[in-house]
């Protein structure tokens, strides 16, 4: 249920990005489009954050 809410957010501007890592950390195939625009660079800054931050831990 919870993953089903965390999906309905994938293209919000703000949450999207943590919704987007938490569904992905999970194997859910819903967040494999927002992912791959993380790692082909996406205009959205919070994307790299996200990506940065992870990367580096």
């Amino acid at each position: 249920m919870a993953a089903d809410d965390l999906a309905a957010v994938l293209d919000d501007l703000v949450l999207g990005t943590v919704a987007a890592i938490a569904l992905g950390s999970i194997g859910d195939h819903r967040a494999v489009p927002y992912l791959v625009r993380l790692a082909l660079g996406s205009e959205n800054p919070a994307w790299a954050v996200a990506w940065h931050r992870g990367r580096y831990r």
